[in-house]
């Protein structure tokens, strides 16, 4: 042990994954080390302490999680959908993004890191942030289309924060249920485990409320 070469990213990676195990408090410069197979002083090259790998962590997945698209690809492609289908591609594609690593990892981090730090609580912030804006832009332009009725902007976004906080709860309910999955099948190992087949029926469940939802507001 402690010849192995190791880096910042490494020793993050290894954080996320033990945290994921045993959550973020409970994983320690030991934990961490284990997964690597290297002595814990090895950590000390990289990090001060445990604190700054959790605050390294913090900053990686705020990153990572803020290039990850709400709507995915080419709008124009979405347009030539009816505006129902539109979402639910988009929805689905953003349900199933976060249930496969590494963002499985990060999602689970962030949001039990919410209450905890600021830090963490303004990732979930930008999040939802993000998903408003996205579904704003999704109603403007189909009604710009013809597809929607015309609304004013104002109560576009009204809506649209609205139903950005109804789908993160659902994004927490989903992937706190495939954790347990995933708790459930230790022999899958660390790798396959997050290739648990999504769970069909209650995404199907979800997308049937955001869709009700979004044809009351669109009307």
């Amino acid at each position: 042990m402690g010849k192995k070469r190791i880096d910042r990213d490494k020793i993050v990676q290894s954080f996320l994954s033990s945290a994921f195990d045993k959550s973020a408090g409970a994983t320690s410069l030991a934990d961490i080390a284990a997964l690597l197979d290297v002595n814990k002083a090895s950590l000390y090259n990289h990090y001060k302490s445990r604190d700054e790998i959790y605050d390294a962590a913090l900053d990686f997945c705020g990153e990572y999680m803020g290039k990850v698209q709400f709507i995915p690809g080419n709008m124009n492609q979405l347009l030539e959908l009816s505006p129902v289908d539109a979402l639910a591609k988009v929805l689905r594609l953003y349900f199933r993004s976060y249930e496969i690593e590494p963002l499985f990892q990060m999602y689970t981090f962030i949001y039990s890191s919410k209450f905890f730090t600021k830090k963490a609580a303004d990732i979930t912030v930008d999040e939802k942030r993000k998903i408003a804006d996205g579904i704003t832009d999704l109603a403007v332009k189909f009604a710009a289309a013809g597809k929607l009725n015309q609304h004013p902007l104002k109560d576009i976004q009204r809506h649209a924060d609205f139903f950005a906080d109804a789908l993160s709860e659902q994004l927490n309910a989903y992937i706190t249920n495939k954790k347990e999955r995933v708790r459930q099948n230790p022999e899958s190992g660390t790798g396959s485990l997050f290739a648990l087949p999504s769970d069909d029926k209650a995404l199907n469940g979800l997308l049937e409320l955001d869709i009700l939802y979004w044809n009351s507001f669109t009307k």
